[in-house]
């Protein structure tokens, strides 16, 4: 009976490959990705055995996994998709993340394997080499656990505080937070540990939140890059030093950088988060910190993100490029 089970699997495996065009190789090495694949179901027929289906959604699930595969060849990134369109728990996918990063601490904070391409990246906004190794130091103490986030205002010279600002690309005198502020923050456990207790102990109520939110900054994202940073600069430094409580440039700065006509790229601040967006690990440490952020100061995160999203919709965008028309052929 189990033989005849699996070859009914198998037929049902062969006509879903066959409407899909995909092969019984991928559904067998998705399924254990967490890319939602199932298997076929099993129905009873009363006296005359079984028979197994697959799910209706199935089809259309991988058609959209096969439009990914067209857009890129990482399957990280097509299960962060899949879990926008809400096809797929992300939980395990975090989860595992977070646990290779830990696992990588546990080599100590200053382990070269630590230094990936995306933590070169950011780091290398900070140019002298002890600096550098301060910020990364500090940080990777902090996502140890080993030193509380609190004490990284005022734990080096230069603060990493002064760092974090410019590698992110916020204003450099931007003013530390305030003492209610960091006992709050105080509170949370930013660690890695820390990060991977927010993702198991979340409720199913929190990920439909966070899907939402990140939904949101997809779009914003996507925006991003159909911005015309040239025109947008002087606006965006000026909302961004307003938000952070500081002055606005002299009149005579903000003349002169509208005066500029080299293009301008993106502000770094969306460079960083456009290299942590497009790493898994990167959008894993950032979907548990947004969950975190979440569960202490909701109200906060959601006037943050309508405000972004009323402020790019403010922003100058780039004219569309249009194919070209070809000239009508001559009439014989």
């Amino acid at each position: 009976m189990r033989g005849i089970r699996a070859l009914i699997a198998r037929f049902w495996r062969c006509r879903l490959c066959a409407r899909t065009g995909t092969s019984e190789r991928n559904l067998s090495e998705w399924r254990p990705r967490g890319l939602g694949v199932p298997e076929p179901l099993p129905i009873s027929l009363g006296r005359r055995g079984t028979v197994s289906y697959y799910p209706a959604e199935t089809v259309r699930l991988i058609d959209r996994i096969n439009k990914l595969r067209q857009q890129t060849r990482d399957a990280d990134i097509w299960l962060w998709q899949l879990w926008l369109d809400g096809s797929v728990n992300i939980r395990l996918w975090a989860e595992k993340h977070l646990d290779n990063l830990q696992k990588k601490l546990d080599g100590g904070v200053h382990s070269k394997p630590l230094r990936s391409p995306i933590g070169r990246r950011l780091s290398n906004r900070v140019r002298r080499a002890r600096d550098r190794d301060e910020f990364i130091g500090g940080w990777l103490a902090a996502a140890a656990g080993l030193v509380p986030l609190v004490s990284l205002y005022a734990a080096a010279e230069p603060p990493i505080f002064d760092l974090t600002l410019k590698v992110s690309g916020l204003p450099s005198n931007a003013p530390v937070p305030d003492r209610d502020l960091r006992r709050d923050l105080s509170k949370m456990d930013l660690s890695f540990a820390g990060l991977r207790k927010t993702i198991a102990d979340a409720s199913d109520e929190d990920f439909e939140q966070a899907r939402r939110d990140w939904r949101v900054i997809a779009g914003l994202m996507e925006t991003a890059e159909i911005i015309d940073w040239s025109g947008a600069t002087s606006a965006w430094d000026a909302r961004l030093k307003s938000l952070a409580g500081v002055a606005p440039d002299p009149p005579s700065m903000r003349a002169r950088k509208a005066q500029r006509v080299r293009p301008s790229p993106p502000p770094t601040i969306i460079i960083t988060l456009r290299t942590l967006w497009r790493e898994a690990v990167g959008r894993a440490a950032m979907l548990a910190t947004l969950m975190t952020f979440r569960s202490y100061f909701s109200n906060v995160v959601s006037e943050m993100l309508a405000g972004a999203g009323s402020w790019f919709d403010g922003l100058p965008r780039l004219e569309p490029v249009l194919p070209e028309t070809p000239a009508p052929e001559p009439r014989p």
